[in-house]
């Protein structure tokens, strides 16, 4: 998503480096945008309650996050994380084309002084690695361009 469309839905802070925050309906985000303006990173936290977190929370909090995201990869809710990946094949500069984690999505759940935070990480690394690509694609023919021997 573009930071025009973002910064259209949520009033952000420039934390400087390509880092934004805000604040909206109770959730606090943390967002990070490629060099080339497209959201790659979203870090969110938001308090939920004052309670102690069960395994009948746990179940709970995985049935609502899998209802949105599909079933985890890994959970260990609430004690822990639960995560998702997704993986395509990338060609390398090698040539070798391997797979590569492209999107990574984590939940997990802290306590401080009884009151419990949820917070959720989502990384779109394909965002990311093709705007990087097209920002290389100048420098790297031009490199090439000169290369005499």
């Amino acid at each position: 998503m573009p930071f025009r469309d973002v910064a259209r839905r949520l009033r952000l802070e420039d934390l400087g480096g390509g880092q934004y925050s805000a604040r909206e309906r109770g959730i606090a985000y943390n967002l990070e945008f490629t060099p080339l303006g497209r959201l790659f990173r979203i870090n969110t936290e938001q308090m939920i309650g004052r309670f102690q977190p069960d395994y009948t929370f746990g179940r709970q909090l995985t049935a609502k996050l899998t209802a949105k995201y599909g079933p985890p990869h890994y959970n260990s809710l609430p004690d822990g994380i639960a995560s998702w990946s997704g993986y395509t094949h990338l060609r390398f500069a090698s040539g070798q084309v391997l797979p590569r984690e492209i999107e990574r999505l984590s939940a997990r759940l802290t306590t401080l002084s009884g009151e419990v935070t949820l917070h959720i990480q989502l990384l779109d690394f394909g965002v990311l690695l093709r705007d990087q690509a097209l920002l290389n694609q100048g420098p790297r023919n031009r490199g090439a361009d000169v290369a005499t021997f």
